[in-house]
């Protein structure tokens, strides 16, 4: 259809960034998360949504189907999250919903679902024993999770408030340093912030061609909705003279199928593309988080060199460069282990979505087009 946007260019560019990529180890089990049902209780300055999934775990091998339902909230998803990140640092995680109240809360149930799925079929993510806590049938129940997750916090609050202590006081002297008169020489990139360098212009790149398609599809999807609502117009105008009419009852069911079809495409396809457009965000996170801690490190050496420091002192700054080369290398070794399969999966589920929003798009305007023949 002529409206459809142009997908030779972009469909081949997907096909070669394919082709060229590693492929995806055969898996024996096989993760599913589905959305069951949303629990909206109300208090006096906020609302407090819970949100009830269904974990499915598929063993090839063996041929058996387990499941069970499990609910959580937004914080417990943020709780998830935060583990991940300090745990696992370079990794490329997969990114949460806003948390605003002007949210789109049905949107956000069905980003939820997306987010789980991409972790479990991370293949070192979906074993860790935080997502192990988070999907296990002993902790299904909202309160048992919540209980689990205070013990958690109280167990890590004396460790962190000494961890924390020692990190602002490594950052109240780098700014003291900082307010000195010493000149830091700047840090020449290595071959390592090449190869970066060159991974963040490809990310970029991928990242805007899929902000175009999410953009496209939004267009069709918002021409469907006014569509929708002239029709819904023209229904309440001859309401009166005209309900009772096999015409009436045909526009009835038009404007029913361009309603239900706006919903559907925003659901399966808009939601799902944005989430792939944060999750380039996030890798692209990694890749100025890898950079300003080589940046660090180049300045507090050059500050244990340039400057008369006493001993006390000297020691933080040592920690704090000890601990940047720590995450530097994690970095590195995470998020290129990452990389391969995230750009793969990335551009595979863009090729899907694309695929079956044209597909349902065509179907819908099948259907329209016999209905109107009836």
């Amino acid at each position: 259809m002529t409206e459809f946007c142009d997908q030779i260019v972009t469909s081949q560019i997907i096909h070669d960034v394919i082709k060229r990529a590693p492929k995806v180890d055969s898996k024996t089990i096989y993760y599913k998360v589905y959305l069951k049902n949303t629990d909206i209780e109300p208090h006096l300055a906020w609302d407090t949504v819970k949100y009830t999934f269904e974990f499915v775990k598929i063993d090839l091998i063996n041929g058996t189907e387990e499941s069970h339902e499990f609910t959580r909230r937004f914080s417990h998803f943020e709780w998830l999250q935060n583990e991940l990140e300090i745990k696992h640092i370079g990794r490329i995680i997969p990114s949460l919903p806003e948390k605003t109240k002007s949210y789109d809360k049905d949107k956000r149930k069905y980003e939820f679902v997306y987010y789980m799925q991409k972790l479990l079929n991370h293949k070192l993510l979906k074993n860790v024993d935080v997502l192990q806590k988070f999907f296990s049938k002993e902790l299904r129940d909202f309160n048992d999770f919540q209980e689990y997750i205070n013990k958690i916090s109280q167990s890590k609050t004396i460790f962190n408030r000494i961890i924390n202590t020692g990190a602002q006081f490594v950052t109240l002297f780098q700014k003291c340093v900082s307010l000195g008169n010493t000149q830091f020489i700047p840090r020449l990139p290595d071959q390592q912030d090449q190869y970066f360098e060159e991974v963040l212009k490809e990310l970029q790149f991928n990242r805007q061609q899929t902000d175009i398609i999410c953009s496209d599809m939004q267009k069709m999807v918002q021409k469907l909705f006014m569509q929708s609502k002239s029709l819904i117009i023209s229904q309440d105008i001859f309401m009166i003279d005209c309900q009772q009419t096999d015409e009436f009852m045909k526009l009835k069911k038009i404007s029913k199928l361009y309603e239900t079809c706006c919903i559907q495409l925003k659901e399966k396809f808009i939601y799902q593309l944005e989430t792939c457009i944060r999750d380039y965000d996030s890798a692209i996170k990694i890749i100025n988080q890898h950079k300003e801690l080589k940046d660090q490190i180049n300045k507090d050496s050059q500050s244990i060199n340039n400057i008369t420091l006493g001993k006390t002192k000297l020691e933080e700054l040592k920690y704090s460069i000890n601990n940047n080369k720590q995450k530097v290398e994690q970095i590195q070794t995470n998020f290129i282990d990452d990389l391969p399969i995230f750009q793969q999966s990335q551009q595979i589920q863009l090729k899907e979505i694309q695929q079956n929003f044209h597909q349902e798009l065509s179907e819908f305007y099948f259907s329209i087009k016999n209905l109107k023949q009836l």
